[in-house]
């Protein structure tokens, strides 16, 4: 069989919605589709694949792949996948919302599964909504982390949450991520957050999960107030208490997905962008 004619342009909702099917445009991809997240390939002159995604310029996550009938087995997923990728030094993996075992339809073109994550994506409170939550926040103060000074409290906040005390982490996620930190009255760290360009949250370390919920509160407040109206955040595990955490700070859980491929590890940080929610050590801490 002779190479198809493959060329490649962003796809229209209607495109999307043809390919993939109304049932499976999720108000996630729809979202996505919307904000010209949708690369579409045309072969010998029809539509005849699509891949959603989101990313940066340092990887590329899949959100949904299709691939009509008649185009299949022809390396049309693959070029899709491989004009995501762009260079060698651009990671793309894929986000599905099946088991691992069940992602035939990628044909493999993005590596063996890997590490399996699951990750929450967000519609955002309204901004009154948040601003009524926000004021019934309690009393942090909340300001930028300053790489130098604030270091020792995160690795603190981090101890006491059971985390490995890692200077290197904070210095990588300080290079990409703004860094918030939240204090009492009594000037006293009670937790910390990173808040990425992306809409993604996390990773956080707070000394209770009522604190941990009023900073997540004052992430969202954050990308909404970039114009974003959808926030993420990744999870080794489903976490019925991240979840809950989630669901008080108003947020309508839309998605959840299973994180698959080989790729270097969350902007190679050495660990994933939000760990695993964990319990409270003595009582005190928790930590994601």
């Amino acid at each position: 069989m002779n190479s198809p004619t493959i060329d490649l342009r962003t796809a229209t909702p209607h495109e999307a919605e043809m390919l993939l099917g109304r049932a499976a445009l999720t108000p996630t991809l729809a979202a996505l589709v919307a904000r010209e997240r949708a690369l579409l390939a045309i072969v010998d002159g029809e539509p005849s694949a699509l891949a959603i995604y989101s990313g940066d310029e340092r990887s590329v996550e899949v959100h949904a792949i299709a691939v009509a009938r008649e185009s299949r087995g022809r390396g049309v997923a693959r070029a899709l996948v491989e004009a995501l990728r762009g260079s060698e030094t651009r990671s793309v993996r894929a986000l599905v919302s099946v088991a691992p075992q069940e992602f035939a339809p990628m044909y493999g073109v993005l590596g063996s599964p890997g590490e399996v994550y699951c990750g929450y994506t967000l519609s955002l409170p309204t901004p009154d909504s948040l601003a009524a939550q926000l004021d019934g926040a309690g009393t942090l103060a909340v300001r930028p982390i300053q790489r130098n000074t604030d270091l020792r409290d995160l690795l603190e906040l981090d101890a006491l949450a059971g985390r490995p005390r890692d200077p290197a982490l904070h210095e990588a996620l300080h290079a990409s991520a703004q860094g918030l930190l939240f204090a009492r009255s009594d000037g006293e760290s009670a937790a910390y957050l990173y808040v990425f360009p992306d809409g993604e949250i996390g990773p956080g370390a707070a000394t209770s999960a009522a604190v941990l919920g009023d900073a997540i509160l004052y992430a969202l407040a954050r990308l909404r107030s970039r114009g974003r109206d959808l926030a993420r955040v990744r999870v080794p595990a489903a976490s019925e208490r991240l979840a809950w955490l989630l669901r008080r700070c108003g947020g309508s859980i839309v998605e959840l997905s299973v994180l698959l491929g080989d790729g270097p590890e969350a902007r190679a940080l050495g660990l994933p962008l939000c760990g695993m929610l964990r319990g409270e050590p003595a009582g005190r801490s928790s930590a994601w």
